[in-house]
């Protein structure tokens, strides 16, 4: 059992008023459990713990711990962690010690291969053998020569694979954790069926979300507690790469998918929408299409919608275009229009609004171009802002996090009418859909590509 001291300075870190992270309180063991914990604080990192004495002994490790005897990872001690804190996924808030977010990046059960754990620890150095999902089989956890006598470096440990008996070449690969962890509460929908959907989707949708910057919405716990990603602060596991992109005054990361791997590696991390920019990477500065979201006021009927969205289509049509559709999965629609992308954005968003202020002013009742809520009553607002650089729109066939796990889904133009209401289709009813398709309604998109002209 554990001494309360042990826990004292861990309590004294953290104010329970505003974290959600468990009390330091005294438990007794029940098994040898280990957890390791990605931690996106000030700096990303992950947090190694070991069941141990009645509380979880802990380890910070600047860098991801690999199945590979060469490498030797960094392990800094911290302070003693209550075992509670095993099952700890979510956000610390800012101001607190350790802000950020925190996710169960592995854990399972460990054995220690010395007869007295708590000897071993003392002694500097732990032999052991664990059973997780990522990490398996024997590791060393060593205090490095220059942690004794140096009260500096003190804490110092490394973090070592030991060799395997027969030598085998280390393979990435894709494996979920938690696979019936509910993710949609109202559905019962679990991580292994949502990993499932994409994998039936990836034909239509890899087309469409491959090699471009990535925004997230991601949450760990499932639906109703989630939070918006825009940067990348460490690379989401295979199939998923990082992008440094220049902005205003500084570069930023972006995730982007560079194959349907990396599909699952995102449901992986818990995400329930994926939204990606209307460039690929090669060509970051040309979008490759033009977007037209189609958000309408609660108070109007999806049939008036409807026509509202026709007339852009004729609008398009006129000028030589070839417009595709997507029901959002939310209230509305977005309107998609291939290009060449031989324009920067500037052009692109000058254009796009040029089009939506054109329908304003031609249809003051029934349309606006200002995202004020105050001029929005009673209309369709034609968000011509996905158009602008950094700005993201929702992909075809991501889920949405919202009830029902509704999916933004692309449709011929002629089943648009009002019995199809733009969140009509869901993670569980695509199938169907997809079923009883005669040909993909976004097959052509590319091909369909034309110059833009002012």
């Amino acid at each position: 059992m554990a001494n309360l001291t042990e826990l004292k300075t861990y309590n004294q870190k953290r104010n329970f008023t505003k974290t959600k992270e468990p009390r330091g309180r005294l438990k007794k063991a029940s098994h040898q459990r280990f957890v390791v914990q990605c931690h996106e604080a000030s700096q990303l990192h992950y947090d190694f713990r070991l069941e141990m004495g009645g509380v979880l002994k802990s380890w910070a490790v600047p860098k991801e711990p690999v199945m590979d005897s060469s490498v030797k990872r960094l392990a800094v001690e911290v302070e003693d962690h209550p075992i509670d804190y095993a099952k700890f996924e979510g956000d610390i808030p800012e101001g607190e010690y350790g802000a950020g977010h925190v996710d169960i990046w592995d854990d399972g059960e460990w054995k220690c291969l010395d007869s007295d754990p708590l000897k071993a620890y003392a002694s500097g150095k732990i032999s052991f053998e664990l059973k997780g999902q990522r990490l398996k089989g024997r590791w060393t956890l060593i205090k490095t020569r220059s942690s004794y006598g140096k009260k500096k470096s003190a804490k110092n440990w490394l973090l070592i694979k030991a060799p395997e008996k027969r030598t085998k070449p280390v393979k990435e690969f894709v494996e979920l954790t938690y696979p019936s962890r509910v993710l949609y509460a109202d559905q019962g929908i679990t991580k292994l069926e949502l990993a499932d959907y994409y994998e039936m989707v990836k034909p239509f949708m890899l087309p469409h979300v491959l090699h471009r910057p990535l925004t997230l919405v991601r949450c760990p716990s499932g639906q109703g507690a989630c939070f918006f990603q825009k940067h990348a602060k460490v690379a989401l596991g295979p199939g998923v790469s990082l992008l440094s992109v220049r902005e205003k005054e500084k570069f930023g990361v972006y995730a982007q998918l560079e194959s349907a791997a990396g599909l699952r590696s995102l449901v992986q991390h818990g995400s329930l929408e994926l939204h990606v920019w209307g460039s690929k990477t090669e060509r970051i500065e040309s979008p490759d299409q033009l977007v037209f979201d189609f958000d309408p006021d609660v108070s109007m009927e999806w049939a008036d919608v409807i026509k509202d969205i026709q007339v852009l289509r004729r609008f398009l049509e006129e000028r030589g275009f070839h417009p595709f559709l997507k029901l959002s999965g939310g209230k509305g629609a977005h309107v998609h229009v291939p290009i060449t992308p031989e324009s920067n954005w500037a052009e692109v968003h000058d254009f796009s609004q040029s089009i939506a202020k054109e329908l304003e002013r031609r249809h003051p009742s029934r349309y606006t171009a200002s995202s004020l809520k105050k001029d929005r009553r009673g209309k369709v607002y034609i968000d011509y802002v996905r158009n602008s650089r950094g700005v993201s729109y929702v992909a075809p066939y991501s889920t949405r996090a919202r009830e029902r796990a509704p999916v933004a889904l692309p449709i011929d133009w002629d089943e648009l009418s009002a019995k199809i209401k733009p969140d009509q289709f869901t993670l569980r009813n695509v199938k169907k859909r997809l079923a009883r398709l005669k040909s993909d309604p976004w097959l052509a998109f590319y091909d369909s590509a034309v110059k833009l002209q002012r």
